[in-house]
């Protein structure tokens, strides 16, 4: 920072809001563009933040991913000069190493602080809240039938504000004016992949299969219950029991008024299956669910049958098939059209008149927020003469270079190739993505996961780094089961981690949980050296047990330094 007096006090000017070059909402999969014009001359990006509007669109109460909060939405960012001659940044899936760094460099207040600035939340209700930042508090459920039923949550539009986390903008201050100004590109990301689904009960297809579906009590599965038991043949659309061709069913979920404990949202597909007897496993769908109702503390679900109205249900469900119902992330992730809701004719599943929309998100009124310091005019002077001359001004700053690898074994002893030609590396850190989560509304995209990896260990040219193989088996160790289970953590590997993030000039406050956010670190150097990547190759080999089951993609982050010139040829930047 520049001082301006002996005292050591800095000269802020003031605070300028620099609109995207087309202002218009944006949508995911889009491009959000803008110039910070030369004539701020000195920008300080410790107070250079963006702030937008965010709203949610879909069925159930889905969030940016908990990890990431608004920056999920964020999967590219470049930093160009004015002229755009010179690339000053280049971060590919940003919201991923964001993602990835969070819960290591966070504790209770600076989580408190992403949660009211930041958009980071990591539940919707489920505990009985009276509401959650994206959505307003759950209609009353007062009703006792599925003749007066509440619909879900309404989505809320929130600002957020947040400071772009880029090392580019990390501290020292940015002489905009000399730049010709700074261009910034930012790609925002697929909904699939940076937003996520956080309710857990009642949710099937996710890694946690012990908390799938919940259970139908044994009073609503007896015979003799009529059109609205759950015997093969029951629940026609057009039976005199139906309510306009509505059914539910009540679940020993404790709720209450503010639908506490709800996992379900008005929309979504409801099946049943059996989980006991003969036909463990046979699935069905129930219906859409349209609304909900309490009766005592019990949580009634009411639906519409997806068929023909004279078409009941095609299997019986009996107290020894201890049936469960749940919905799927799957079929959350797709518009739905032609639903079939109260009062339709005839026609079977795709013929009604109702519809629901994908999950997505809309950003509006996105600007950036940049505050313009004064330094004394002789140092300006200076700036100018040296950046008009030969001689030039340089400066250095950290940024990271993302290689990515596709692995194509699963098991076994693999290697990914890190092609690097940084002269001045940090630290790499390497996240080992799940192919099949990486567009999962059910499951966090942005962070990685070890799948039963043995250990690891990196090789430059001939060089093993380290010299012994970092255990990683204990990760997939679990200890309990249930929303209560966790996993054992590896010494060696913790170390290892946590020398890579301080490398980067990032604080370790939280070593939890390890195997809900894996990543493999290495620190090149300590104490602010460096170290030259171009002398050598680079690869990581990872020994996977057998009993590895994903598909993967190697996110590897390699954390140098580059140096900014700026002389009378214009601006170049040193890799």
């Amino acid at each position: 920072m520049f001082k301006s007096n002996a005292t050591g006090a800095y000269v802020p000017s003031i605070s300028q809001a620099i609109r995207p070059d087309v202002v218009s909402d944006v949508l995911p999969e889009d491009q959000i563009r803008l110039l910070v014009p030369s004539f701020l001359g000195f920008v300080d990006p410790r107070e250079t933040y963006v702030r937008f509007n965010l709203k949610m669109t879909g069925v159930g109460r889905i969030i940016p991913d908990k990890n990431a909060g608004g920056h999920a939405l964020f999967r590219n960012l470049l930093i160009r000069d004015g002229a755009n001659s010179a690339t000053l940044v280049s971060e590919e899936d940003y919201n991923c190493s964001v993602g990835m760094l969070n819960p290591f460099t966070q504790q209770s207040s600076v989580y408190n602080k992403h949660n009211l600035f930041e958009g980071v939340v990591e539940n919707v209700n489920e505990s009985g809240d009276a509401s959650n930042l994206y959505y307003a508090t759950p209609p009353d459920m007062n009703g006792s039938d599925e003749d007066n039923v509440v619909g879900s949550a309404e989505q809320l539009q929130v600002k957020l504000q947040m400071p772009l986390r880029t090392k580019f903008l990390g501290g020292k201050i940015v002489p905009v004016g000399l730049l010709g100004g700074l261009r910034f590109q930012i790609d925002t990301e697929n909904p699939l992949r940076a937003l996520q689904y956080v309710e857990t009960t009642g949710l099937c297809e996710s890694s946690r299969v012990d908390e799938f579906g919940i259970a139908i009590p044994a009073a609503q599965l007896t015979a003799g219950t009529g059109g609205t038991g759950f015997a093969a043949g029951d629940q026609k659309r057009n039976d005199t029991d139906s309510k306009q061709g509505a059914y539910s069913v009540k679940l020993e979920v404790e709720t209450d008024d503010n639908q506490k404990n709800n996992p379900f949202a008005v929309g979504d597909f409801l099946f049943i299956q059996k989980t006991a007897g003969a036909d463990d496993g046979q699935e069905e769908l129930l219906g859409v669910v349209d609304g909900f109702f309490i009766d005592g503390t019990d949580l009634g679900v009411s639906y519409v049958p997806q068929r023909p109205e004279a078409g009941g249900l095609v299997h019986a469900y009996a107290a020894a098939d201890a049936p469960k119902v749940y919905v799927k992330p799957s079929q959350r992730s797709i518009a739905h059209s032609g639903v079939l809701v109260r009062g339709d004719g005839a026609g079977g599943a795709g013929t009604g008149s109702g519809s629901a929309v994908a999950p997505s998100y809309t950003i509006s009124d996105f600007e950036m927020v940049c505050l313009k310091v004064e330094p004394p005019q002789s140092y300006v002077d200076s700036m100018t003469r040296r950046a008009t001359s030969g001689e030039g001004v340089a400066m250095d700053y950290d940024t990271y270079t993302l290689y990515r690898h596709n692995q194509s074994n699963k098991t076994g002893l693999t290697t990914a190739l890190i092609p690097a030609q940084q002269s001045r590396a940090l630290s790499c850190l390497s996240q080992p993505l799940a192919i099949n989560a990486f567009r999962d509304v059910a499951l966090s995209s942005l962070v990685g996961e070890p799948d039963n990896a043995r250990n690891y260990q990196f090789v430059f040219g001939t060089h093993l780094i380290p010299n012994r193989v970092v255990e990683l088996s204990r990760y997939s160790q679990q200890l309990g089961t249930g929303l209560g289970r966790t996993f054992r953590s590896d010494a060696l590997h913790l170390s290892e981690l946590q020398k890579a993030i301080l490398n980067i000039n990032e604080p370790v406050r939280n070593l939890h949980k390890i195997h809900e956010h894996f990543a493999i670190g290495r620190a090149f150097t300590r104490y602010g050296q460096v170290f030259n990547l171009k002398d050598n190759s680079l690869s990581l080999r990872v020994d996977y047990e057998s009993t590895a089951g994903q598909d993967k993609i190697f996110n590897n982050y390699i954390f140098h330094k580059r140096r900014l010139i700026i002389n009378k040829d214009g601006v170049s930047v040193l890799v």
